[in-house]
């Protein structure tokens, strides 16, 4: 957020004075990543900035396309027009649904969403080709079949996958930069998490832990809501908000990491200091094995240097025999 605001301050004050660069106009048009502040809305600043811009020319250069290949209007899209970039939230909700989804086969979105882009009425997207990047929400809710679905690289929002039921071959986004929703799913196996969900990751429908590698970081709640066994399952080492373990009646068996940082626990059963006492015990008991595997190894050598003084006092013994 600092590091965005300072960014956003220097352009801001010298804009007027001179022309942009590639990379400040990537920064502004937000393709990588939203702009990070302080408060809850978009700083009035990008808008003042962008507001007299030919937003067509600004991402042609930046992206590298002509720039009638630049489109807010979705009637580009549904008309297979070539878009690389949509400058705008693409809600295709009330225009493909499962009942018109022959017509849209092999339909082809832009490389580039820079808004929303919503697909939730749809339960199999039958060969539509979803972008790299989404600098938004990417709302599949009612997606049921991820059969041939690649999804975008970076999901710059949240990633709705609500009604989803099996995880088998899901290849999630490398980055989600926001909430990921997956309360529909009831056991992970085939499920691959990024190491990192800058958001909140709802798995409250999931029964069971097998196959199940939570992300280290989680910026938000996790939900696990309807696990009542854990054994073998490692949580994340930041969770910024709160753990739902509401089922869970045991922590035998969880693996709480060393210095965890979480910020509430909502259970009937257990407290943040449940946890901590459970990661000290966890720990106490891994300095347990240390000591007894290096008591073991000293044992080890010390049998194997008696072996050999025994084997060395014997071939002395023999070569005294040998020469009387």
């Amino acid at each position: 957020k600092v590091e965005d605001m300072e960014k956003l301050t220097k352009i801001y004050e010298e804009y007027q004075g001179r022309e942009l660069g590639n990379e400040e106009l990537r920064f502004l048009y937000q393709i990588d990543h939203k702009i990070l502040g302080f408060g809850y809305q978009e700083d009035p600043r990008i808008e003042e900035i962008l507001r007299d811009r030919d937003y067509q020319e600004d991402l042609s250069k930046v992206i590298g396309c002509k720039k009638e290949e630049i489109s807010c209007n979705r009637l580009d899209i549904l008309s297979r027009k070539k878009i690389v970039c949509f400058y705008d939230n693409l809600d295709l909700r009330d225009v493909i649904n499962d009942r018109n989804i022959q017509w849209f086969n092999d339909l082809e979105l832009p490389e580039y969403v820079i808004g929303n882009l919503r697909l939730q009425n749809l339960t199999n997207l039958n060969g539509i080709k979803l972008p790299r990047i989404v600098n938004g929400k990417l709302d599949l809710r009612n997606l049921k079949s991820i059969e041939g679905l690649n999804f975008p690289e970076i999901v710059n929002g949240d990633l709705d996958l609500g009604k989803l039921i099996s995880a088998d071959d899901l290849v999630l986004p490398k980055t989600i930069n926001g909430n990921l929703w997956l309360y529909s799913l009831e056991n992970a196996e085939g499920l691959n998490l990024p190491e990192t969900v800058n958001g909140s990751l709802d798995l409250s429908g999931l029964k069971k832990v097998k196959g199940l590698k939570l992300p280290k970081t989680v910026n938000g709640d996790l939900a696990l809501s309807s696990l009542e066994n854990a054994k073998g399952l490692v949580l994340p080492e930041v969770i910024s908000e709160c753990l739902y373990i509401d089922n869970l009646v045991t922590l035998d068996g969880l693996i709480i990491p060393e210095g965890f940082s979480y910020s509430a626990v909502f259970s009937p059963y257990f407290t943040i200091q449940d946890l901590i006492d459970k990661s000290l015990e966890q720990k106490n008991e891994k300095v347990k094995i240390k000591e007894k595997t290096k008591q073991e190894g000293f044992t080890k050598v010390g049998i194997l240097i008696l072996i050999n003084l025994l084997v060395s006092i014997g071939m002395i013994v023999l070569g005294v025999i040998l020469m009387n």
